[in-house]
């Protein structure tokens, strides 16, 4: 309930007090008013909590009446505790001229300057630091150019209706926009004449969009008596909605028969969603309409997840989630987040005077932000008490983008440059050693790198990339790629035109077929060939209940009540699992039905696992610090590895009585110094770039002589055991290595699709599926994408596409285990005498989804998946790694060379002395086969590719076969899915340390007044915590890259009283006020709209604005203008009728004429007179009831509302 109180004399109100069933008032806000009733004051009481705004009143010319000063802030202890300031200077016409913003110090932080033209309208806005926006008009008031501070402009036209036609961007790019007589938009043509097609019904309504010439592209929209969208009909099908009358959607029928449901209370909250799956969502709200439960059944209506949470001052206090974890949220005076505790993980979060964001505080963690005084981020710094662990410098344009990135090494400041278009689009990177890379936004999109090669792309009429084409620094075709898209914008289409030695070899054409309703139905690869192959995927309720593979196998899934996978099982009986899962989803058991063992985990309140116990009896357990980091590892056998950290990385490795430690890292991250188990040291150095270039070990080193201006390593040199090695390597323009000079010389040939053709005098066959068929007189068979046939060498696989066995005959076989999660569990060797004979069985560990060893063998892994210690037969050894990222030395614990391995840039190695499980990459070996194993699927050196397809599918490229885009030297692959740059010596963070500032930087740092913004926590219930300041609006620089993020209110137009309609282009609000004001919801944002101010003895307060949430709000001046026995509101004539169309004896004319209906919700008549305009459209002219005021004068179609009732 909401009650009113009001002050007797000027009848204004004096407070709204919102009240919950039990009487107690849960949120108050009080009204003060001087003597000539303008609101100077205001009070946003919640339980414990005030907030304050205040407002001097200037009491002389110019701008008498107006507010000169305004301050908000925190009340409490009766004393006011103010966080933000502003003061205006008034000139002319009593606009403000001049507006000077100051912290919570009352320290100024920048001044903004205004000037204005005769009409009153903004032509100039000027900061302090002599940014400077300008803008000219027509004779009606409209915007026709706007320059940049940058000296950009753009430039509009508009028709006799004061419609814009045309926008022109200096004079390069141009927009342009037609209408019907009516006004309704019905041509939009883009910056590359792309058109756009709307129509609409006889009520303005639109009905139908399309774009011109492209097929397939119309969108019909139909519309209930209420006037609700209650049909999109596209070439897909027909989506219709149902509407209660409160016009929220109930029902939404989809054209695969699915169906999704809403129910409401009577008052209109969502009580109910109904999912298309059969599963549904309860919510509960408390008497500030606040979601406080929600909790989820199944499809037998039972519950299965329960989250909740309370609310206390206005803020969220707590809230607990499926698994009973327990967050705490505390506040600062301001009713800023200060505090937030995540079960047992405390985070803290303080604020700069200006009320930005400036430090969080974290276990073992502080990370500092610095801004410029016009919220621009700046600095970031990461320390551990005193010591600084990380740093990155930003510095910006005069349009805040972000033109110079400096990041720190032991090199000292490396700084990147970038340049940016009118549009804030990157047009060049310059790196730290001046390499730079440009791209050219025009109708082609023209990207040209450091050696002028391009990558040009071409775009359909809705800008969706049409075409990409490579061209070498000759401008030859070098590889060509052509897409198409149904209108749902899925690719349905991809043809690769196949290079080779720059001239085109073959083309390979892939297709997706894709249901009504987007989901993927159909994969057809290499269309149109004898090697065709078709996918084929069956849905039910937008759930995967069947995968149909080219060879005829099926993999079925059915679901829980829950809509989880409970069972998944093949035709072929390859696979069978069943999976038992946590109310929040995490998978607590998998049963494999075939072997009749399972899997079992458990987690913490975090979700991080604590025990794992595998099919093959292998359980391991983990213990975690306060940032989520693994410190006590515990392996199947009782022993353990200890594991500590600083701030921010992972500091050492304990075993036993055996430590390896990471001694010094640069400011971003890199080591440059470590010391090993057997007390030896490696030292690193790095180059401008941040790659590594130096590496000094015992008995082994490298130097990196040279990289190209693109980073491709051209030459380095290894001294090791054996001798000092020169290594050159050669690519072509796909980035390739074609040449390798090394302890083994190789020449290499590719095809722009990344197969490889050659090997020296070795040809490769390979068909339209990157299958390869033959090479070195060996031929191959390939089944589903899977390699079933090497030689004399035949492979088998389960349904998930695992090689199950292995088998030369008469000489060996091999078999292997997996679990669920697709890890390796065990390999038994067998051999042949007569009948085949076990050899061995191995039983593999794992560390979550790295294989870190058997009953025999061990490596103890450290930073970036590196193993810091192998121990082989109850031996310990120290692996020293070579360019690759591949184990080059074993040194035992008396320092000596135990073994030694030289490797190829694919992999091919030779090994002296002691035999190491893990080789190349760092992963393990299986000689029987020559295979590498990644950990989802195998490798081959001998020809450098994978034995099966990408189990992501075409995530990584076209090429499902091809390893690292085969470029070893650059990249890397963890897993066999995807490649990633070779980490430059910095650690990766975890999820945890990911998500420290991104929940502050969105939850605490990016609120704006009193919108109840979520607060983002990893894993957790979206949060409505509350704030009163606001900084940055977007994610932290871990997260995304800070030339992108967006800053709050940046254009610096915080308190933008006396806006006018030539602005609104420019900080994209459309207001056409002419002397109204508009104040937005900014850094100086007011606590509520119902507490906005009005600058003059004569502005009153709008109850319709008490609901108002986003601090937007017209203030309309009473300029007493009377004819004909009522008065005229400012924004109603004052200039702006004319500019609309609506001429005083129109208003006459309504008065007299116009059929009169009485709104009961304004308490206004309105006087309508139809179709009078040329236009055919009506004129409303709404009057107070008792005031008699005009308080609204507006033309157009569909003006009678429904709550209007007819006077006679």
């Amino acid at each position: 309930m909401t009650r009113y109180t009001y002050h007797p004399q000027n009848h204004q109100i004096a407070s709204k007090e919102l009240i919950d069933c039990k009487g107690q008032v849960k949120e108050k806000i009080q009204y003060v008013y001087d003597k000539d009733a303008v609101l100077i004051e205001s009070y946003e009481s919640h339980e414990k909590e005030t907030l304050y705004q205040a407002i001097r009143i200037k009491n002389r010319s110019p701008g008498k009446g107006k507010p000169e000063l305004i301050e908000e802030g925190s009340f409490s202890k009766k004393k006011r505790h103010p966080l933000r300031r502003e003061r205006i200077k008034y000139g002319k016409w009593d606009l403000p001229i001049e507006r000077s913003f100051y912290n919570s110090k009352n320290h100024l932080l920048y001044t903004i300057k205004l000037s204005y033209d005769s009409m009153g309208r903004v032509i100039e806005e000027r900061d302090s630091r002599g940014k400077a926006h300008k803008y000219q008009y027509d004779q009606a008031g409209n915007l026709i150019c706007q320059t940049n501070p940058d000296g950009s402009f753009v430039i509009h036209k508009y028709n006799s209706f004061n419609q814009c036609v045309k926008s022109n961007y200096n004079k390069q790019k141009q927009v342009s926009y037609d209408y019907d007589s009516q006004g309704n938009k019905t041509l939009e043509v883009d910056f590359y004449g792309n058109k756009k097609i709307y129509s609409h019904d006889r009520l303005g309504r639109l009905s139908k969009e399309e774009v011109e010439g492209l097929k397939g592209s119309a969108t019909h929209y139909t519309y209930d008596t209420l006037g609700n969208r209650s049909s999109k009909k596209d070439s897909k099908g027909i989506v219709r909605t149902l509407y209660t009358v409160q016009g929220k959607p109930y029902l939404i029928s989809y054209p695969d028969g699915s169906k999704e449901r809403y129910v409401y209370t009577k008052w209109g909250r969502l009580e109910r969603k109904i999912e298309r799956n059969g599963t549904y969502t309860a919510y509960a709200y408390d008497t500030l309409e606040r979601c406080v439960k929600e909790e989820r059944f199944g499809t037998d209506a039972k519950s299965f997840a329960v989250k909740t949470c309370l609310y206390k001052n206005g803020h969220l206090a707590w809230e607990k989630d499926e698994e009973g974890k327990l967050s705490k949220y505390h506040y600062d005076i301001w009713g800023r987040l200060s505090q937030e505790k995540l079960e047992d993980r405390l985070s803290e979060f303080l604020y700069d005077p200006s009320g930005r964001l400036s430090i969080v505080k974290s276990p073992y963690l502080q990370i500092h932000k610095s801004y410029d005084t016009f919220d621009r981020f700046i600095k970031e710094e990461k320390k551990e008490g005193n010591t600084l662990l990380h740093r990155l410098d930003y510095a910006y344009d005069l349009n805040d983008n972000c033109i110079q990135e400096t990041k720190y090494n032991e090199n000292g400041p490396l700084r990147s440059h970038y340049t940016f278009d009118l549009f804030s689009r990157e047009t060049s990177h310059a790196n730290e050693k001046g390499h730079q890379t440009f791209t050219d936004y025009n109708d082609i999109e023209t990207f040209t790198d450091a050696l002028g090669r391009q990558k040009v792309k071409t775009f359909d009429a809705l800008r969706r990339v049409s075409s990409e084409t490579r061209l070498n620094a000759q401008s030859q075709i070098i590889d060509q790629k052509e897409f198409l898209y149904d209108c749902h914008n899925n690719k349905i289409q991809e043809t690769h035109r196949v290079y080779h030695k720059d001239q085109e070899d073959h083309t390979v054409i892939t297709k997706w077929l894709y249901g009504p309703t987007g989901n993927l139905e159909t994969l057809i690869e290499a269309v149109g060939t004898i090697e065709e192959r078709r996918t084929q995927f069956v849905y039910k309720n937008t759930q995967l209940i069947k995968k149909i593979k080219a060879n005829g196998i099926e993999i079925n899934h059915l679901y829980n009540p829950q809509g989880k996978v409970s069972e998944t099982f093949s035709s072929d009986n390859s696979i069978h699992y069943r999976y038992t899962y946590s109310p929040s989803g995490r998978p607590l058991k998998v049963e494999n039905l075939l072997t009749q063992k399972s899997t079992e985990r458990s987690y913490d309140l975090h979700g991080s696992i604590l025990e794992d116990l595998s099919e093959n009896n292998q359980n391991v357990s983990y213990r975690y610090d306060q940032k989520g980091r693994c410190t006590h590892l515990t392996l199947p056998d009782s022993s353990s590895i200890h594991y500590s950290y600083n701030g921010l990385y992972l500091k050492s490795v304990k075993r036993g009585a055996y430590t390896h430690s990471y001694d010094q890292e640069d400011l971003s991250g890199r080591v440059l110094k470590e010391t090993h188990f057997n007390g030896t040291s490696s030292d690193y150095h790095y180059n401008l770039m941040g790659q590594k270039i130096d590496a000094t070990s015992p008995h082994y080193s490298w130097h990196i002589n040279e990289y190209d201006p693109v980073n491709r390593l051209i030459a380095y040199e290894s001294n090791d055991p054996i001798s000092k090695t020169e290594h050159s390597f050669a690519y072509d323009d796909c980035d390739q290595i074609i040449s390798e000079k090394s302890f083994k010389d190789h020449l290499f040939d590719y095809d722009s699709r990344g197969n490889r053709l050659s090997k020296d005098d070795d040809i490769y066959k390979v068909n339209h599926l990157d299958e390869l068929l033959e090479f070195s007189n060996v031929s191959r068979e390939y089944l589903d994408g899977n390699l079933i046939q090497n030689g004399e060498v035949t492979l088998s696989y389960d349904a998930w596409d695992r090689m199950i066995s292995s088998e030369k005959p008469l000489q060996w076989r091999v078999d292997y285990q997996y679990d669920a999660f697709n890890r390796r569990l065990s390999k038994k060797v067998y051999t042949w005498q007569d009948k085949w004979i076990e050899k061995e069985e191995i039983h593999y560990i794992y560390q979550d989804d790295i294989e870190i060893g058997s009953e025999n063998d061990l490596q103890i892994l450290g930073r970036n998946r590196q193993a810091v210690a192998l121990e082989i037969d109850q031996e310990i050894y120290t692996p020293i790694y070579d360019r690759t990222c591949s184990i080059a030395l074993l040194l035992d614990l008396s320092n000596t060379v135990v073994s030694h391995n030289r490797y190829t840039a694919f992999g091919e190695f030779e090994t002296y002395g002691l035999k190491s499980p893990w080789v190349y990459s760092n992963k393990r070996l299986d000689e029987e086969t020559g295979f590498i194993f990644f950990g989802r699927r195998y490798y081959e050196p001998l020809t450098g590719r994978w034995t099966t397809q990408d189990p992501l599918g075409f995530a990584d490229g076209p090429n499902l076969y091809a390893y690292v885009h085969n470029d070893p030297l650059r990249f890397i692959d963890y897993e066999g899915l995807y490649h990633r740059a070779i980490h430059s010596g910095s650690s990766f963070r975890t999820k945890q340390e990911e998500a420290i500032f991104y929940g502050a930087a969105t939850g605490a740092a990016s609120h704006t007044v009193r919108t109840g913004l979520s607060l983002v926590n990893l894993g957790a219930w979206t949060v409505g915590a509350k704030g009163i300041q606001r900084t940055l609006d977007g994610y932290d620089s871990y997260l995304s890259d800070p030339r992108n993020l967006n800053y709050a209110g940046f254009s610096h137009k915080h308190f933008s009283s006396g806006f006018t309609q030539g602005e609104y282009a420019a900080i994209g609000y459309e207001s056409i006020m002419g002397g109204a004001g508009l104040l937005k919801a900014g850094k100086f944002a007011l606590t509520k709209a119902s507490s906005l101010i009005r600058s003059s003895r004569t502005w009153r307060l709008d109850k319709n604005l008490l609901s108002q949430k986003r601090g937007i709000a017209l203030l309309t001046h009473q300029t007493k203008t009377t004819k004909q026995g009522y008065e005229l509101s400012k924004h109603v004539l004052f200039e702006r009728m004319e500019q609309r169309g609506i001429t005083k004896s129109m208003i006459d004319k309504a008065l007299e004429k116009g059929a009169k209906y009485f709104d009961s919700k304004n308490d206004t008549y309105n006087f309508i007179l139809k179709e009078g305009f040329a236009s055919g459209k009506s004129l409303l002219v709404g009057q107070g009831k008792e005031s008699r005021k005009i308080t609204t004068a507006i033309r157009g179609k569909s003006l009678i509302k429904s709550r209007f009732q007819l006077v006679e």
